[in-house]
């Protein structure tokens, strides 16, 4: 039987020059290069990108970000270089220092606001040894904090936090295009100058960002492949097979990429993770990840979904539900193994029963067709700032057990630590999918035309209902949701939606807000939003 393939097998194609494979710059026209690039880079202070596009069209010189940044580090010529700065604080993208969680004395007058709010969701989370964190790896061009006596990385860690909440955050709203910068540039161990490489791959909403990742993966061909053994070699180890998936997937968004070669890519992907006889089945999956490993069910479905689109044709006699059904039974994914979900669900219907109350900044205007996008973003920005102050210190301290903020603090300790060690998925992306299911009983409940007097109470009434049901039907409805989500998120959207996501939308309030609270700055691109479960 034919075996994943290996990722070294792959034909990268640079979109520009139309080469397999990136360009390869030699050391000698660097050389040439590097007196009129350092002028540009240090004398003039641009920044890097600014610096790569004048290198491009005015001189004429084309490399990728990557080798730029390979380049300048051999040099040691970064402006924000780890050794370099390590003692000094940072320039550049930060953030003002924060007290650590748990260590601020609390109060019952305490201001639930952005200034008292930790940016530490991972706090209590327990190491993980999964392929998808493996790829999370330092990457020397981040500035680092300067760190306390006692813990010198200490500070340098809580500033970490921040930004990859910031970038998960972003990501799980609709975000890609500002949440993939923020994945290129953190850190998270000290070991290889790589970013994660899948988080960047589901975030990319450019084709410039999926011709970037792509590079990637091939620099990092061996690492990759080197981070998971198959344990059977006839069948595909889960973390092998999602970076398999990634391929179709940043093919699909380039509009200049050879379409025949792009579907060959996703013929063959296919082709080795079905059975031949019986046709229609899924190979074993070797399992050594999450419970219920959500980002390669989304890669999965859309690898199907590509495929019978381009070509017209059902090449493979399955379909969605039979592929859930599959791949569910092959996952470790009963109600019990998977119970961050259901406390997520029932942490929602606990926070809009309190019916809470957002800051002007981020309150939506009224709305009452449940499958706007306005509705959905109604929803998720009250959750969230629900979640802000689940986050202090006084959320656990100041009531009493039994009340409902303790109730809700409780609720969200549990799924919040259990998000990605059972579903793959940042605490983020769960709170946004689960929103999604909500909405969509919601949307249900009101019947064809969707109009509801309050969408936080129809919201409300959503999230009662599926707590009734059996956690079997709310897993169901969760996978249902996420490969949907999958689908939109993947399909390239020229221009996004600027109704939500342009200058006077209410998108940009939020991620300004964000800003504030996490205290980073995001990067100043035009926000393009991927199409919520609402639309």
């Amino acid at each position: 039987m034919p075996r994943t393939k290996d990722p070294r097998e792959y034909k990268f194609v640079d979109t520009e020059t139309k080469h397999h494979n990136a360009k390869r710059i030699t050391d000698e026209e660097w050389q040439r290069q590097r007196e009129t690039m350092l002028d540009i880079y240090i004398n003039q202070n641009k920044t890097l990108d600014m610096t790569i596009e004048e290198m491009k069209s005015v001189h004429g010189f084309t490399a990728t970000r990557r080798q730029y940044i390979h380049i300048l580090d051999k040099w040691e010529k970064r402006k924000y270089n780890k050794d370099k700065n390590a003692g000094a604080l940072p320039s550049g993208p930060s953030r003002k220092q924060a007290p650590r969680y748990g260590l601020r004395p609390s109060t019952p007058e305490d201001d639930i606001s952005e200034e008292n709010f930790l940016s530490s969701a991972y706090t209590d989370s327990p190491g993980l040894q999964t392929p998808t964190e493996a790829l999370w790896v330092h990457r020397t061009s981040f500035p680092q904090a300067v760190g306390s006596a006692d813990d010198p990385l200490a500070d340098g860690r809580l500033h970490l936090e921040s930004w990859h909440q910031a970038a998960d955050i972003l990501f799980a709203c609709g975000d890609g295009k500002s949440a993939f910068r923020l994945y290129m540039d953190i850190p998270v161990g000290p070991e290889s100058p790589s970013p994660n490489l899948i988080a960047c791959a589901r975030a990319a909403q450019t084709p410039e960002q999926a011709k970037e990742v792509r590079q990637l993966l091939q620099e990092k061909a061996d690492e990759l492949c080197s981070l998971e053994t198959r344990e059977d070699e006839e069948n595909p180890s889960g973390g092998v097979l999602l970076l398999d998936l990634l391929l179709p997937c940043l093919f699909s968004w380039d509009e200049d990429e050879d379409r025949h070669g792009s579907t060959q890519v996703i013929e063959t992907q296919i082709k080795d993770i079905l059975c031949d006889q019986p046709r229609g089945m899924l190979k074993p999956i070797t399992h050594r990840g999450p419970k219920l490993d959500v980002p390669l069910y989304q890669h999965l479905s859309y690898a199907f979904k590509l495929w019978n689109d381009r070509t017209g044709e059902d090449l493979v006699s399955i379909q969605a539900d039979e592929l859930l059904d599959q791949f569910v039974a092959q996952q470790r994914a009963s109600a019990d193994e998977v119970g961050c979900l259901i406390l997520c669900l029932q942490w929602c219907h606990e926070v809009l029963v309190s019916k809470p109350r957002v800051p002007e900044e981020i309150r939506v205007p009224f709305a009452t067709r449940i499958r706007s996008p306005e509705a959905v973003y109604q929803v998720i920005f009250t959750l969230w700032y629900a979640w802000v102050k689940c986050m202090l210190p006084s959320a656990s301290t100041s009531s009493p057990p039994g009340s409902p903020p303790y109730l809700v603090s409780h609720l969200f300790r549990a799924w919040a630590t259990d998000a990605q060690p059972q579903l793959g998925i940042s605490p983020a992306e769960l709170l946004v999918s689960v929103i999604h299911v909500i909405m969509a009983e919601a949307a249900q409940a009101t019947g064809r035309f969707g109009i509801a007097g309050d969408v936080l109470d129809a919201a409300r009434n959503a999230a009662e209902s599926l707590i009734a049901e059996s956690p079997e039907y709310v897993v169901r409805c969760f996978l249902n949701q996420v490969r949907e989500d999958g689908n939109r998120r993947m399909s390239p959207t020229p221009g996004g939606f600027p109704g939500i996501g342009g200058p006077a939308g209410i998108f940009p309030r939020f991620r300004t807000f964000i800003s504030r609270v996490l205290q980073v700055e995001l990067p100043n691109d035009d926000v393009s939003l991927f199409p919520l479960s609402g639309r």
